[in-house]
């Protein structure tokens, strides 16, 4: 799924947030290959939250920021649900709404990216010049 976010954003002229699924794509590869090593599992986590805090940064005043910002809540949401049913016991459960927030993120990715952005001052200079 993220695959196809990151070339969405590029065949939308989206340079800037190309590395966000991007990244989320590699890093989780990389965890993956080691599922026990606790260094790759906190280098995803911490790409994911800084890559989305960005996102969400360059997202403000976008021309889809309302509906992103909406589907990115429910999309937050998902995660300490998941969390919870895991911890009573309901795995399947859990799995479904974890598997849920991913699809919901790459859903909110291509709802920001069908749209123009706001670019940052730094982005934008460097655009015009």
């Amino acid at each position: 799924m993220c695959i196809l976010s990151t070339l969405y954003a590029a065949y939308r002229g989206h340079w800037e947030l190309v590395p966000v699924p991007g990244g989320v794509f590699l890093t989780s590869i990389l965890y993956w290959s080691k599922p026990n090593d606790m260094f790759y599992r906190r280098l995803d986590m911490t790409y994911v939250i800084s890559s989305f805090m960005y996102q969400n940064y360059i997202a403000w005043g976008a021309e889809n920021a309302l509906p992103y910002y909406v589907l990115y809540t429910i999309t937050c949401a998902c995660f300490p649900i998941s969390r919870y049913l895991f911890q009573a016991g309901y795995r399947w459960e859990s799995f479904y709404i974890h598997a849920m927030m991913h699809i919901l993120a790459n859903l909110c990715n291509c709802i920001l990216y069908s749209g123009e952005l706001r670019r940052p001052l730094a982005l934008a200079a460097a655009a015009a010049a």
